[in-house]
């Protein structure tokens, strides 16, 4: 028996680290949460400019650029809450129809959705819009229908700037946090983990895992004025959420790279999905809407019936002088046949995929976003086929280490605990077993929830 420096461990804090965190300390539970990003500080935030991880800075994203792939995911406490649009949408019900663990559908999911509501308390947008207008002449022209999107967002409490920061990353954060706006995870899930106990250990990078007899060791560096520290903290649970790639990544270095978890399912890395993400824009046109003081996102074209996709609007390209033309920036996301792989090759993860259900995808919504201009007396711009074919892109991964009925299906059972390692868990995207084809924030944090009262039932 070891003295465990905590009883549970968690890498990252995105939705299902931050869902981990609270309940875990709501539970007495000595909580360690490991972040690599920095806690961001809006005064602070002003004067720097380091937005992306990078060799030389800690910005709050990450460019995963591989063989394969081209990905943006999130990297400061809060994980991805502090770059996304804060869409809080489950997917629709037939998305739980297939490829889940038999215990999870539809129906057994829904109180876990609820509880995620409880504490984030989403709501739609009631004020109106001239861009909702515009969403109407777009989905009568695509026979889809206008959805107003529950956010996790507050109205600010006075008029703020015409809000054009859509890919503006220190713009949005800035935006979004000050006086009202957006809400992530540092407002909710993990502010009440820290009033309960929780330890949040910043700018710590768990670099391994291995097990030990009752328990495991988690080895990390952390940064200390300019230094890099290396430690290891030992925990009875270790709970993986540090976003779906980075998790990919530790698990393989710890499966084939060192041998700390050499049992891991050899289903790794299957599954991998890109959740149907594409970007386009609609631009040059007198039909654009107005530049307004709403958030980023209000609503989408539902077009699930007969195209199986979303069209969602994320508010105006920044350009300086010139908010009354910036471009109107759209993302699509989907459910088409497209189911990848992520393998792990010296020391680097790359992505292979089959080409031709990308290809249509990808000309499909070309299509769509030429109607979707025509209906604005715009035009639209979409990414090239020639690069999305080649390397398509992603701000949602899903799935690689996904659950499943067993071990040669998958890497981590219906309740997220993986194959062969008692007291090891898997929370974040790469737990689910399929693509969505929405945001995916809503169900990671609902299926964590349900985890982890599994979890403090059972004492495992």
């Amino acid at each position: 028996m070891i003295h465990a420096d905590a009883d549970i461990a968690i890498v990252g804090s995105g939705f299902g680290g931050s869902v981990a965190a609270l309940r875990a300390a709501e539970a007495g539970l000595r909580t360690v949460v490991f972040e690599r990003g920095r806690r961001l500080d809006l005064q602070s935030e002003r004067e720097r400019r380091d937005v992306l991880l990078t060799r030389y800075t800690n910005g709050p994203a990450q460019l995963h650029s591989m063989s394969g792939l081209l990905a943006l995911t999130g990297n400061a406490l809060g994980g991805g809450s502090q770059i996304y649009t804060a869409v809080k949408m489950p997917p629709k019900p037939e998305i739980f129809d297939h490829h889940w663990p038999g215990d999870i559908n539809w129906q057994t999911i829904q109180p876990w959705y609820e509880r995620v509501r409880e504490v984030i308390q989403p709501k739609t947008v009631d004020q109106p819009f001239d861009r909702q207008a515009k969403l109407e002449s777009i989905a009568t022209a695509l026979a889809g229908r206008v959805e107003p999107l529950p956010l996790a967002w507050s109205p600010p409490p006075k008029p703020q700037q015409p809000n054009i920061a859509a890919v503006d990353l220190h713009g949005q954060w800035q935006a979004w946090q000050a006086g009202g706006g957006k809400r992530p995870l540092t407002q909710t899930y993990l502010k009440r983990a820290e009033e309960e106990g929780a330890e949040f250990r910043c700018e710590a990078e768990v670099t391994f895992i291995e097990a030990i007899p009752s328990g495991y060791r988690v080895h990390y560096q952390s940064r200390s004025d300019g230094a890099i520290i290396a430690d290891s903290v030992r925990a009875e649970k270790v709970v993986i959420t540090a976003g779906t790639l980075n998790t990919l990544r530790l698990l393989f270095r710890c499966r084939d790279a060192a041998d700390g978890l050499p049992h891991l399912s050899p289903a790794l890395g299957r599954h991998f999905f890109t959740n149907g993400d594409m970007g386009a824009a609609l631009w040059r046109g007198a039909g654009l809407p107005k530049t307004d003081t709403g958030p980023l996102v209000t609503a989408w074209v539902d077009l699930w019936q007969h195209e199986r996709m979303f069209v969602m609007e994320t508010g105006r390209f920044p350009m300086v002088n010139a908010s009354d033309r910036a471009p109107w920036l759209f993302g699509i996301m989907g459910d088409p046949p497209i189911d990848g792989a992520i393998a792990f090759e010296k020391g680097r993860l790359r992505h292979r995929f089959k080409r031709e259900p990308i290809c249509t995808f990808h000309r499909r919504v070309a299509t769509l976003m030429k109607i979707a201009a025509q209906a604005i007396e715009s035009r639209a711009l979409v990414l090239p086929a020639s690069v999305f074919n080649r390397r398509p892109v992603t701000v949602h991964p899903l799935g690689g280490a996904r659950m499943a009925n067993g071990p040669h299906e998958g890497v981590i059972d219906s309740h997220q605990q993986v194959f062969g390692y008692s007291g090891l868990y898997v929370l974040d995207g790469a737990a689910i077993p399929r693509q969505l084809g929405s945001p995916p924030s809503m169900t990671i944090a609902a299926c964590a929830e349900r985890a982890m009262a599994k979890m403090l039932e059972q004492g495992h």
